[in-house]
């Protein structure tokens, strides 16, 4: 969004910022509207958020699990609500927690779960994003490490995830 913004307005010159989302995008214009100014220097000029449609908790749907895979039905189906204090999520924080220690345990993870299983076609759209970043594969895979250590610093959004 500062990107977007940056190129809009160079020299930052407008005076109020509307941000507006519509069903999963409420989730982004709530994460915008709420961000440090520090993260995002133009939220000083937020002046309104219109919420359409909202996002609301899986909990609230009628049947929502039928569809749901079985990692899925896990991860926010029944067993993530009936089982009490978030117990399913605290081990799964935990496991994760201990492979995100360090860098390069982090970075081991990443290219095990993401990078190493894409196809041909995934590695070449991939290829093609990082050229036009100026960044290779092993930049790309550290800086994203370094944000999912940083994600291990907090865990209450994902575990209240099912909520």
């Amino acid at each position: 969004m500062t990107a977007l913004l940056n190129h809009l307005y160079p020299t930052g010159d407008f005076d109020k910022l509307y941000l507006w989302g519509g069903s999963y995008g409420t989730v982004q214009a709530q994460m915008i509207y709420g961000a440090p100014y520090d993260r995002f220097p133009a939220g000083r000029k937020i002046a309104g958020c219109v919420l359409e449609g909202g996002f609301s908790p899986f909990k609230y749907h009628v049947d929502y699990a039928s569809t749901l895979t079985w990692h899925s039905w896990i991860s926010v189906g029944p067993p993530s609500q009936f089982i009490p204090f978030h117990i399913l999520q605290r081990s799964v924080s935990t496991v994760l927690a201990s492979k995100f220690k360090t860098l390069d345990g982090a970075k081991r993870v990443l290219d095990q779960i993401l990078f190493s299983k894409m196809d041909g076609d995934e590695r070449k759209k991939l290829a093609e994003f990082l050229a036009n970043k100026g960044q290779t594969k092993e930049e790309f895979i550290e800086a994203f490490a370094k944000g999912g250590i940083r994600c291990c610093e907090q865990w209450g959004g994902f575990h209240e995830v099912s909520d």
